[in-house]
């Protein structure tokens, strides 16, 4: 099968989508592709029957509280909606006839999303592939014993290397998918880790003994303000989006 010659493609990220969309741009004689970015982080935030319009409603209220608190400008809230809309009207377009690839890692906000598109896309035609970027025996060969978390840790021109593990997802596990959505979905949960392969249910301070280490930003000789040494170790153990982390922070002061 010519994998550049499937339309679409689904990535959960705004960094993943620039990445595939480099990389698919210098492809030569590739079809026009389109990639479908889901920009929301299931790894916090309540999905409890978020199929519902009262539960996909209470989702956004305590994200726009959620950006309210952590940023200055209305924005990041605009940009939510845009994105949740423009996601949703990008499915509605895909025939069924259409294959799709589905890029994600090993990171609970990617687990959950791939279960919620079980909800969504229909795979009767076993249509859907899948790229697990974290698996991929290339993952090794090209950063060593470090796996990425995330399509976007991968520089573009390393996004070849990870075709030949593309996998079509048959109907069993599609469905095997759907069940764990639904699992997901009905409970009252606000954070959520991956543990061993894994949903897990966690507190909202779960992470503080780790947020709580963050230093403060110090002053540079340019006077502005620059993240100190070791911030960037902690912080590749919290896995949960920067609005859920500022918010925690505030909570401190």
């Amino acid at each position: 099968m010519n994998l550049y010659s499937i339309r679409y493609h689904i990535v959960f990220g705004d960094s993943a989508a620039g990445c595939l969309k480099y990389f698919l741009s210098n492809i030569k004689n590739v079809k026009a592709t389109n990639v479908i970015s889901i920009s929301d982080d299931y790894s916090c935030g309540p999905l409890n029957n978020y199929d519902t319009k009262e539960g996909e409603s209470n989702r956004i209220l305590w994200m726009d509280q959620l950006l309210e608190m952590t940023h200055t400008d209305s924005e990041s809230i605009k940009y939510y909606h845009d994105r949740i809309s423009i996601f949703k009207d990008s499915l509605r377009n895909i025939e069924k006839t259409e294959r799709i690839i589905i890029w994600y890692a090993n990171n609970i906000s990617d687990y959950i999303g791939l279960r919620y598109l079980s909800s969504i896309l229909d795979n009767n035609d076993m249509n859907i592939y899948g790229i697990n970027v974290s698996k991929s025996l290339n993952s090794e060969k090209t950063y060593g014993s470090y796996k990425p978390k995330s399509l976007g840790e991968i520089s573009p021109e390393n996004l070849e290397l990870y075709l030949p593990s593309c996998k079509n997802i048959d109907n069993t596990l599609w469905t095997e998918f759907y069940k764990n959505w639904c699992t997901i979905t009905d409970n009252n949960y606000t954070l959520r880790i991956l543990d061993k392969s894994e949903v897990a249910y966690v507190d909202d301070t779960y992470y503080d003994p780790l947020i709580m280490r963050i230093p403060a930003k110090t002053d540079s000789p340019t006077g502005n303000k620059r993240t100190p040494p070791g911030t960037r170790k902690i912080l590749k153990d919290i896995i949960v989006g920067c609005p859920f982390i500022v918010n925690q922070l505030n909570t401190f002061s």
